[in-house]
């Protein structure tokens, strides 16, 4: 699994770590965009740079068995890699494919991983990760599933 270096175009590798319960209360607002401490009660996870362990992006995802679906109950890059200045690229989709490999693992070929996005986020999700649009929710199943997970090998 690897991200791209903005400034050269360069590969670096990374790695997706579980959030440990006395981490959260490090990833503020300030560097995060949101207060992750309220995220405690779900699966958290880091991506991190193989070389360093600088935290580059953060998901937090529910199993949800009755639908065979994982859902991403909050997602998000690092502040200074966000934007046309980011430091590094392939930060979300990473964290999506990993969401989608963790659903495949749970729930085998019937695997889903659903997001509610921000408004203004919701076509950027479509176009970039072929999410399809279930209404409120955006959802990947089947091929869609299957193309991320391929995108973004680990």
């Amino acid at each position: 699994m690897f991200v791209i270096r903005q400034s050269t175009q360069n590969p670096e590798a990374v790695d997706i770590l579980p959030i440990a319960a006395n981490e959260y209360r490090k990833y503020t607002i300030n560097d995060f965009f949101f207060s992750w401490r309220t995220m405690t009660s779900y699966l958290g996870f880091k991506l991190v740079l193989r070389s360093n362990t600088e935290v580059l992006g953060l998901v937090s995802i529910e199993k949800i068995p009755s639908d065979q679906r994982i859902e991403i109950k909050l997602l998000a890059s690092s502040r200074i890699n966000v934007g046309p200045d980011k430091v590094f690229g392939l930060i979300v989709g990473n964290l999506i494919a990993f969401s989608c490999r963790e659903a495949v693992k749970t729930y085998g070929i019937n695997a889903a991983v659903s997001l509610v996005p921000k408004t203004k986020l919701k076509p950027y999700y479509i176009h970039q990760y072929g999410f399809l649009d279930g209404g409120r929710q955006l959802f990947l199943e089947g091929s869609t599933l299957l193309r991320i997970i391929a995108k973004y090998p680990a």
